[in-house]
């Protein structure tokens, strides 16, 4: 999911710089522009508003010779409305060549948002998909591998990895990748401080299934034979995930400190409710944070409400993310467009009156003629930190703890 976010956060800066400064650079001294944009705008309409009176002359006229039941008269009536807005359409193609002619210097800014825009919307569409692809593939583990591991797998004391001897920064080992390495990193900073702050050496296993589903053994195993903790103030705690089992085991020392009932409260309010849900991560992160807490007099962490976030799920919200910067894209491209006079054609036939004398095919030649008046040809009338080395301190455990299970 990091990966995902990564790739949004540099979409974001990378675009949002682009964006940004160019309407900042673009608005800036274009007073002229937008007057000379604003007349062309006003003319248009004039010519607009001209051609609808005009229009409705003739259709009080037809009206008026309608009552004599003259023959033909509709299909002179559509002519004579071809031809009105012929002439009309040839001089709003005046207009907007004068405005294209007038503002040759403003043709750097249309490429310019042409560009980013065109760029942008295809980027947006790149990061989309690889944002999706990056979450299948951080947070869909390999099920097949993982499957046959859990299946041919037992761990015992001996033969499970042991990262603390080798780094004394680690103290979580997770051979089954049954949590996540960030998650494992955030562990191994807590239980870091737990040691640094509170003389607390500890273990954290975190396995699919321990030898003969016995994780008391197991706990006491690695207390025998790896001596964890500093004065026999150790901390053992294992998570056997498909045995269905959690086991947080004492040294002899802090017993006394960390007692029995309050290690299968802790276990109870925090772990087995994530591990009901499916969320070991949650509740390992949030059980480690609750010894340390009580251990040290503070406030017991709040768990927030457990609701696992399906694959689906982020994929929906990464869509919905991009839907709303794909909205962002279409308001750049309106302010352009509107900054620039790209549309002035679509303005001007949005505000003529339609051929109020019906006739699909005159209709039809109408906007033909028009549209290639309009769009360059037919006939015109106008012109133109350093760390220490791994191991544990010699500790032991009279078997104190407890086991819960879900």
């Amino acid at each position: 999911m990091e990966t995902s976010w990564t790739i949004f956060e540099m979409y974001i800066a990378i675009f949002g710089l682009i964006v940004t400064a160019g309407i900042l650079s673009d608005k800036k001294g274009k007073g002229a522009t937008q007057q000379l944009l604003d007349s062309t705008r006003s003319r248009l309409l004039g010519c607009a508003s001209r051609f609808n009176q005009q229009v409705k002359a003739l259709e009080r006229e037809y009206k008026a010779e309608k009552k004599h039941r003259k023959v033909g008269l509709l299909k002179t009536y559509e002519t004579k409305y071809i031809v009105a807005k012929i002439d009309y359409d040839c001089e709003a193609k005046g207009i907007i060549r004068e405005w294209k002619n007038a503002k040759k210097d403003d043709l750097w800014w249309r490429g310019f948002w042409k560009i980013v825009i065109t760029i942008g919307v295809i980027s947006l569409i790149g990061a989309c998909s690889q944002s999706i692809v990056a979450i299948d593939q951080q947070e869909t583990p390999d099920v097949e591998g993982m499957a046959q591991a859990h299946e041919t797998k037992v761990w015992d004391a001996k033969s499970i990895p042991m990262p603390h001897l080798t780094d004394g920064r680690r103290y979580v080992s997770n051979p089954d990748g049954i949590v996540s390495e960030e998650t494992v990193r955030r562990l191994d900073a807590q239980l870091k401080k737990m040691d640094d702050s509170l003389g607390i050496e500890s273990v954290l296993a975190i396995v699919s299934r321990v030898e003969n589903g016995d994780i008391f053994r197991f706990a006491q195993d690695i207390f025998d034979i790896y001596k964890v903790g500093k004065n026999d103030r150790g901390l053992v705690m294992v998570l056997a995930y498909d045995d269905h089992l959690f086991r947080t085991h004492t040294g002899r020392s802090l017993e006394a400190d960390l007692t029995d009932a309050e290690c299968f409260r802790l276990q109870e309010r925090y772990l087995i409710p994530s591990m009901k849900v499916e969320m070991p991560d949650s509740g390992l992160i949030y059980f480690t944070e609750s010894v340390y807490n009580l251990l040290q007099g503070k406030e017991l962490p709040v768990m927030s409400y457990l609701n696992p976030q399906s694959d689906d799920d982020m994929d929906d919200l990464l869509t919905a993310i991009y839907f709303f910067l794909l909205i962002a894209w279409i308001g750049v491209y309106l302010f352009a467009a509107r900054r620039h006079g790209w549309h002035l054609t679509n303005y001007y036939n949005s505000l003529i009156t339609k051929n109020p004398f019906v006739n699909n095919g005159a209709a039809l030649a109408a906007g033909y003629v028009a549209g290639s008046i309009l769009n360059g040809s037919g006939r015109s009338r106008g012109g133109g930190s350093s760390w220490g080395g791994g191991g544990f301190s010699g500790g032991s455990s009279g078997g104190g703890g407890a086991t819960s299970s879900w």
